[in-house]
């Protein structure tokens, strides 16, 4: 039944859905539509060669990112990757140098160096649903493309060694009969490559791996019992571990729509992907997993979900255990450090970082949006919120100007960042509690209404309330010069990029 949805998931119902948003792309959507659900941080990246770069993806409302040691935080929506943040979003992204990668399934792999123009890797064909660096600083990107109709498929793992300007197949290409999601490459031993996904029919996740840099492919059936037939769920790698390639975690992510919870669950394989097993249940979505610097400590987190009778939240927080008596004993080696709501984390030798919810409730303050704790976890310190987040001045020309869209609640019924954030009692008239650097807060309770209006476009925005059209460019190809393109780039469409609203 799970690959049932994941086979209508890769075929009609994501053609569809990949023009949807390639029309979108193109301002045929008129302005922004209201994204639903708050910014949170699911995925924290820092520029391993310049750390004064930082970046959050906020899921389907796009990212905030700091090119300046977090000092301040600008704003770049999902349509800047030629999608509608309500209908879609790219699964994985990558700093290299000030450079941002981001793999946007159908649109294929965007870069840009300055968040205001984007352009695509015109060398990678189809969908590009996953790219990643290894350890020897590596770009690495996974590929998709619709055959036969959406019987078979075409797809490989590329790697580039000069920060994505060329790129070159890396071995023979996936079996045809599977629609990959994630990729990694095992830090220790660059020769095995593990992609994880689906047949596109059939019954069961599935998992790829190769021990000679993707000569060769061998295929492990993952039979995941109870997962609900309602949803989609994608298999993610979520690390190999830097000294054992044979230790392999994958997240199980369910996709989740506005109001619904699923309980994602972590599995572990012990040797190099031939078996796997269930290794840590959440009771809602698991989005951080982090291993300390030095190796010896896991961390897992998530938001969790709302109690049936009392309807508050019941986080799953953040949990720890030692690396090695995890491995042992699974989950019941985890102790939760911090009983709040935890998305994303990264864990470097500066600490322990985490993204939570600066979203108002019923006024009880969360504690931030992007902090950083110094003790494994139990307490943090803010960084950062959404009330300091600005747009950037870019060119009157340039892709971001889809993101700055005045909008006028009362009678679109829209909304976007800077109505829904910016503009509103959030931000500009907050409980006097709201502001502070953080703490134990409880969660739950009933969100806090939009109120305000939207402020006037920052200069250089352009105040434009659509789309600059396809203003993502690709060297060497038309996608940027009407609708037509981006209409063809979508009838190929086959990986289906998620959609999922969050309260």
């Amino acid at each position: 039944m799970i690959l049932h949805k994941l086979h209508r998931r890769f075929g009609r119902s994501a053609r569809g859905a990949a023009l949807g948003a390639a029309l979108a792309a193109c301002g045929f959507a008129g302005n922004a539509g209201a994204h639903g659900g708050n910014p949170r941080a699911y995925n924290i990246l820092f520029d391993p060669m310049d750390p004064n770069n930082a970046y959050l993806h906020l899921d389907f409302w796009g990212s905030f990112y700091s090119t300046d040691a977090k000092k301040t935080w600008s704003y770049g929506c999902s349509e800047l990757w030629g999608v509608h943040s309500t209908d879609t979003v790219p699964t994985n992204q990558v700093l290299n140098g000030g450079r941002l990668l981001v793999a946007a399934g159908f649109q294929g792999l965007l870069v840009t160096e300055d968040h205001c123009t984007w352009t695509r890797f015109a060398a990678l064909k189809g969908q590009v649903p996953d790219v990643e660096m290894t350890k020897q600083g590596t770009l690495v990107a996974l590929t998709v493309s619709n055959e036969d109709g959406g019987e078979t498929t075409n797809g490989g793992v590329y790697q580039s060694t000069d920060n994505g300007d060329t790129w070159k197949a890396l071995g023979s290409s996936l079996p045809h009969d599977f629609s990959g999601v994630s990729v990694a490459v095992a830090p220790s031993d660059p020769t095995r490559i593990y992609v994880s996904g689906a047949v596109i029919s059939g019954s069961a996740i599935v998992f790829e791996r190769s021990s000679d840099t993707g000569a060769t492919w061998t295929r492990t059936v993952i039979d995941v019992p109870n997962l609900d037939p309602n949803t989609f769920w994608d298999p993610r790698i979520r690390l190999v571990q830097p000294t054992n390639p044979d230790v392999i975690f994958l997240w199980i992510d369910g996709e989740e729509g506005l109001g619904t919870y699923y309980s994602d669950q972590i599995w572990l394989s012990t040797d190099g992907g031939q078996h796997f097993a269930s290794f840590f249940l959440g009771t809602g979505d698991l989005p951080g997993f982090a291993l300390s610097p030095d190796g010896t400590t896991l961390a897992i987190s998530g938001p969790g979900s709302p109690d049936p009778t009392t309807g508050l939240t019941n986080p799953d927080g953040l949990n720890t255990a030692s690396f090695t008596d995890a491995l042992a004993h699974g989950q019941s080696a985890f102790q939760k450090v911090y009983d709040q709501q935890v998305w994303g984390l990264n864990w470097t030798a500066s600490g322990l970082y985490a993204g939570n919810n600066d979203f108002t409730n019923g006024g009880i303050p969360e504690p931030f949006t992007f902090g950083v704790s110094q003790d494994g976890g139990h307490s943090f310190k803010k960084i950062m919120n959404l009330c300091e987040v600005k747009f950037p001045t870019c060119p009157a020309s340039s892709t971001a100007n889809v993101c700055v869209t005045p909008v006028d609640s009362q009678s679109t019924g829209q909304g976007g960042y800077q109505y829904d954030f910016i503009g509103s009692d959030r931000c500009t008239n907050p409980p006097p509690s709201a502001r502070g650097d953080g703490g134990g807060v409880p969660t739950g309770g009933t969100p806090h209404p939009d109120a305000g209006s939207a402020p006037t476009p920052p200069a250089g925005g352009g105040g434009s309330s659509k789309s600059s059209g396809c203003a993502v460019s690709t060297p060497g190809s038309s996608l940027g010069t009407g609708w037509l393109a981006a209409f063809g780039l979508g009838m190929v469409g086959l990986f289906a990029l998620r959609s999922r609203r969050r309260r």
